[in-house]
């Protein structure tokens, strides 16, 4: 919402007070009304999340300003409505169309990289983060898009940079301290992304994947009635999440607890029943607590899911 608030502001500054004649005042103020009136309409249907329409409505809007002066607009919000509709190689074009008439706009290079990064193109999300950032250094929501990139291609000194330049900005940015965490687990720097989930949770305590990974994060320091309590955390949240519920199955399994973790992977099961992982640790809960004939019946359910693990199941499974 702020930003086509900020879009408004440009539309009307964009208007002069002098002009040559009577008639371009009259036909510039017209225009910079009739763009109000049209994103006025795309925030109602942007609100409403009605993406069909809101697709609709930028496309009419489109063709009313083929292009040219305020039209890098209508390109700008058809592909929001694109990127809202889980169809980024739409909204890629239809920014890169807003970009060729006002490359200027730091929120266009932003929306592109999320919409390169949804269509798997981390390296080109990456160019349009730097792209937006060099038009506005302080761009916090770049700062921190862009650590993620830099973190799916493999790039965790650069993630955990960017992140704390997103961090200077804004210390209080829970979606940032959550990714600084992301960054430093996957460096194994435990201690660090702990900190750094408990400071995402400090801001936002209802945050459940903050909750989940930082459960994960004790696990892997090896403090797992921590784990348990954050993943207990987690599904207050929403219980029916299969993957919080695999993770706390799992802590309770390293922690001896059969019965538990066997309830817990059938829960995440219910909801999930091609959860491979979670078929594995439930067999191996079930060769834990003496069940042999179950272990049978999750190595049959897995090879039909991942036979590369069915195997492994075996192996691990014929060790106790």
């Amino acid at each position: 919402m702020l930003r086509y608030a900020i879009i408004a502001a440009v539309i009307l500054a964009a208007s002069p007070i002098f002009a040559k004649t009577p008639n371009e005042v009259y036909e510039q103020a017209a225009t910079a009304q009739s763009n109000i009136q049209w994103l006025k309409q795309s925030i109602e249907l942007e609100n409403r999340k009605n993406w069909s329409a809101m697709i609709e409505h930028s496309l009419r809007w489109t063709k009313e300003q083929p292009g040219g002066g305020e039209a890098w607009l209508a390109w700008y919000t058809l592909g929001n409505a694109y990127n809202k509709a889980g169809q980024p190689a739409k909204a890629i074009e239809n920014y890169q169309r807003a970009l060729r008439i006002n490359p200027a706009f730091d929120a266009t290079w932003l929306n592109l990289g999320a919409a390169y990064s949804s269509s798997g193109q981390p390296t080109k999300a990456i160019e349009a983060y730097q792209q937006a950032l060099r038009i506005n250094p302080e761009y916090v929501k770049a700062w921190n898009n862009l650590g993620v990139a830099y973190t799916e291609t493999g790039q965790p000194a650069k993630a955990i940079d960017a992140q704390k330049e997103a961090l200077r900005i804004n210390p209080e940015y829970a979606e940032a301290w959550y990714n600084l965490g992301n960054a430093y687990g996957g460096v194994n720097q435990s201690a660090k992304a702990i900190e750094a989930y408990r400071r995402a949770l400090r801001i936002n305590p209802g945050y459940a994947d903050a909750w989940n990974n930082l459960g994960i994060a004790y696990g892997n320091a090896g403090q797992l009635a921590e784990a348990i309590e954050a993943f207990q955390q987690a599904l207050r949240t929403n219980p029916e999440d299969a993957k919080v519920l695999y993770g706390l199955g799992t802590a309770y399994l390293h922690t001896g607890q059969p019965a538990k973790s066997i309830e817990t992977f059938q829960k995440a099961l219910r909801i999930n029943p091609k959860f491979a992982g979670a078929w594995n640790n439930l067999g191996i809960a079930y060769a834990m607590s003496g069940q042999h004939h179950k272990v049978l019946e999750v190595h049959k359910r897995l090879e039909s899911l991942d036979p590369a693990l069915a195997q492994r199941f075996l192996k691990t499974v014929s060790t106790r």
